[in-house]
This record gives C-alpha cells, sequence and structure tokens, in this order.
C-alpha cells in the first residue's frame, strides 16, 4: 500500500540539480516515496543536448546558472543536488545560487550509496578532502624524481604518521633499493609494511626511538642511508603548551634532529629533507618555535658535502590531529561543530600535495635551501566548518550548531609562509618557491642548543628558546 500525503499539508516542491543517473534515481524515490513529501518541479543540467527534454516525465527546464530564475518562476522550495560527482567548487557555486534565490537545499551521495540504502530519509554526501581545498591541487613531475632517486637506500622517520605513511606509499613506486620506515608505532608500522609488501621495493620496519643515538648509528653503518626524510616530530600545538610537555618537545624536536643530521653527515648521506611548518614563522608555540630551530640546524649545515634541505607545509588537511576529522565526528555526532575563533584563519594542503612537495624539493635541492608550496589564499575555519557541514547536505546553524571556544595556548589567528628577509622566488611550475637562507653559525647554534637541552624548568626554557629564535613570542 503506497504512503499518502497527510491531508493539508502541501508537499515542498523542488529542483533536482543534475539530469543524470543520480538525478533519476532521486526522481524514483520521491515518486515512490509519498511520505518525504517532496514534489519534482523539473531537472537543472548544464548538458545543452538535455535542456528541454523530459526525462521520466520531469522536464529538464534549463542550467545550473538560471537557477534564481527557475526556481522563483515555478515556485521552489529547495534544491537537491543529484550529481555524485560533483566538486567542492560546483557544489559552492550551486549552494550560492540557492542562497540568491532563497531556497534551501541538499546534497545526495554517490549513486553506489544510494542504491545500496534502506532509508527512505535523502541520506548525507561524504565530503571530499578535496572538496574543500578552494583550488586546484598540486602535482610534482614524478619522471625527473623517479630518474635521481631509483635504486637508492632511503630512510623515512616518522614513517607510521599521517605524511611520513603517505611519503612511503609515494617513494615505494620509485622504486629506491630500500625502504626503511622508523617509527615508535609498531602497530603502524607493521600495517604499512603489510599494505607495501607487494611494491616490489625492500622494506625495512625499525620500530625504534630515534633518541636512541647509539642505535641509530648502528642503523646508518648498516644501511648506508643516502636518502633520509625527517618526518618525526611532536607536532600537536596545544599539547606541546602544557608545562609537563614543553622538555619533551625540545628533547623529540631539537635534540634528535641535531643527531640525525650529525649521522647523516658522518655517513655521507646525499640528502636530508626536514618536515618544517609554517607554524616556525614568528612562532608563538613551543611547536613552532621548536622546529624553527631545526630550520636554523639544517641551515648552519649547508655548506656540507651532503644536501641538507627544509620544505615548510601548512596546514594538512585530514592528518592525525587535524580540524577535519575532527570536524566530521562532530557533525556524523549531530554538533556542535567547535571553532576556536571566528576570524582564525589557515593555509590548507592536502596529504598527497605535501609530500609530493617533499619528493620535489629532495630533487631540487642544492643545500640550505627551505622550500614553500604557494597555497593560495589563507582559509578561515569558520568557513571550512560550514563548507564541511553544508558538503554533508546540512545547513549550517539549523541542522548543525557552530561553537566558538577561544583560541588555545600557543595557536596564532593566522600563519604566514615566510620572513621577509627569505627573499621568496618562484623555482618550478609557479607553484614551488625557494627562500634564502639565513647565515647561521653553526658553532652558536650548537653552544647555544647545549645550554636549551641542560634546562628542565618551563620557565628557563622558554627563555632559553627565545634567545635562539627572537620572533618567539610566548604566552
Amino acid at each position: 500500500m503506497r504512503l499518502m500525503l497527510n491531508e493539508g499539508v502541501r508537499a515542498r516542491r523542488v529542483l533536482l540539480i543534475g539530469a543524470g543517473d543520480g538525478g533519476r534515481l532521486v526522481l524514483n524515490e520521491i515518486n515512490k516515496n509519498k511520505s518525504l513529501k517532496l514534489k519534482a518541479v523539473g531537472f537543472l543540467d548544464d548538458n545543452k543536448r538535455k535542456i528541454g527534454r523530459k526525462i521520466l516525465g520531469i522536464n529538464v527546464l534549463g542550467s545550473i546558472g538560471e537557477l534564481p530564475v527557475l526556481a522563483k518562476k515555478h515556485s521552489v522550495d529547495e534544491a537537491i543536488i543529484c550529481i555524485p560527482s560533483a566538486s567542492g567548487v560546483l557544489i559552492r557555486k550551486i549552494i550560492l545560487l540557492c542562497e540568491e534565490a532563497g531556497i534551501d537545499y541538499r546534497i545526495v551521495p554517490g549513486v553506489y550509496d544510494m542504491l545500496l540504502r534502506e532509508s527512505k530519509e535523502l541520506p548525507a554526501r561524504a565530503v571530499s578532502i578535496y572538496d574543500l581545498l578552494r583550488r586546484e591541487p598540486v602535482e610534482a613531475d614524478i619522471a625527473p624524481i623517479r630518474k635521481r632517486f631509483s635504486g637508492k637506500s632511503m630512510l623515512v622517520t616518522g614513517g607510521a604518521g599521517s605524511i611520513g605513511s603517505e611519503l612511503c606509499r609515494q617513494l615505494a613506486r620509485i622504486k629506491p633499493r630500500i625502504l626503511a620506515i622508523l617509527d615508535k608505532d609498531e602497530n603502524g608500522i607493521f600495517e604499512l609494511k603489510n599494505e607495501l609488501s607487494g611494491s616490489g621495493t625492500r622494506i625495512i620496519p625499525l620500530v625504534v626511538d630515534m633518541r636512541d643515538y647509539g642505535k641509530i648509528e648502528r642503523l646508518f653503518a648498516r644501511y648506508n642511508f643516502q636518502v633520509v626524510f625527517h618526518a618525526a616530530a611532536h607536532k600537536h600545538v596545544s599539547l606541546m603548551e602544557e608545562d609537563d610537555n614543553i622538555e619533551e618537545a625540545v628533547k623529540n624536536n631539537v635534540l634528535v634532529t641535531r643527531n640525525l643530521l650529525r649521522l647523516c653527515e658522518s655517513h655521507d648521506a646525499e640528502e636530508v629533507v626536514l618536515i618544517s611548518t609554517d607554524k616556525a614563522v614568528n612562532p608563538t608555540s613551543i611547536m613552532g618555535v621548536t622546529k624553527r630551530i631545526c630550520e636554523l640546524l639544517f641551515q648552519s649545515m649547508a655548506s656540507k658535502k651532503t644536501n641538507f634541505v627544509g620544505v615548510r607545509f601548512g596546514n594538512v588537511l585530514d592528518s592525525n590531529g587535524s580540524v577535519i576529522p575532527i570536524f566530521r565526528k562532530q557533525i556524523l555526532a549531530g554538533g556542535p561543530v567547535t571553532v576556536t575563533h571566528p576570524e582564525v584563519k589557515r593555509f590548507f594542503m592536502t596529504i598527497p600535495e605535501a609530500v609530493q612537495l617533499i619528493i620535489q624539493a629532495a630533487s631540487l635541492a642544492k643545500g640550505g635551501e627551505i622550500f614553500v608550496l604557494d597555497m593560495g589564499e589563507q582559509v578561515k575555519i569558520i568557513e571550512l566548518a560550514n563548507d564541511m557541514i553544508r558538503l554533508s547536505g546540512y545547513e549550517p546553524g539549523k541542522d548543525i550548531k557552530i561553537k566558538f571556544t577561544g583560541l588555545k595556548k600557543g595557536e596564532k589567528l593566522y600563519e604566514e609562509l615566510f620572513y621577509e628577509r627569505e627573499q621568496p622566488r618562484f623555482i618550478y611550475k609557479n607553484n614551488i618557491l625557494a627562500l634564502k637562507p639565513d647565515r647561521i653559525t653553526q658553532r652558536k647554534l650548537n653552544k647555544d642548543i647545549d645550554v636549551l637541552l641542560s634546562e628542565m624548568d618551563p620557565g628557563k626554557i622558554k627563555k632559553k628558546l627565545r634567545a635562539i629564535v627572537p620572533e618567539y613570542k610566548a604566552d
């Protein structure tokens, strides 16, 4: 028995955006389930050959850009976006048109998900990371990279993390002689080793604490690492601001990096790449200032035989501890989505982009440089939250609330990619910038670091950090 509309309740009039398979499935659902209380008044599609035709008895009224005019003409209450492959850019355009027309909107998921579902409600769409990027992703030219690094002995520290694991995946495709994955996370290394077991590359899993200098030295002697990617670090800003964690952050980020560089130099490594952060520029956090000292260590060794090079990132979308997985969980729970401040903004890049920049930097390095990806304009976190809510098929503030919690210790309202004195210049396809290195006196830097490492009191540690990095502004 078919469910009928309740007497006196008007069905909402809807436009279906996309006259393809997704649109047909949604129309069938509307026709089949009268309890949805929806009435399809027409399709919109940018395929000119479809405009004017009928699909399952419903007209294709016009193009997507005509939405405001056609919505008014046909007294439309709501638009349903039925394009499973729609990019974030297209969805944002449609949402803006809906807002201009003063109508509601919702987004359906992929066709496959729609065919499997049993619910009579139109479900939320899974949000792609690329929907949130607000620019075209940057891709590196892998051919010269493969030519330069194929057959080399490689080491990735922090190899089980978000960046490290993707780095290992992409390096395995280059076919190095060996790929050593070093981390304290035994489960992460175990899973990654199994994943890469069919890559044709010899994978060496190393469950090691990087502060064990003797063990790391023995590994260098055994495997003769030629190319080293240093991704291991404590990266969580607010966590490292806690007094009990400051000493640990300094040891793990600064001491470990210095020890690694000394081993790379003494064992004649060819390339060493530091994974750094935009938080190292005019730092306000322990994480940022310790990474800046790591950059200075790399630059102090610029004249050595080994190429020491740094790569500065913005926020990496969907990496461990980033806002995306937090927002995703909050949306699934029905909200609220928490944002620290209405004006806070960040540079964003995807994990594959970040990793390609790392590998590209190694191939471009001459020694001492810091490379930065041109990531476009910074994005407000509130806009990112609104995007995730909308792209999930909900309305911000109505279906999912947003709550402001205040900036955390060490956080800035905005980030910077470089210091003015670094004089950035484009060197690769107008999207990778090389920064002029600072002139660092290695002896003085190491003396200052020795003093820093001897301190245990949080207040004194911050004072010593400021002596090394004058731009550091602690709370």
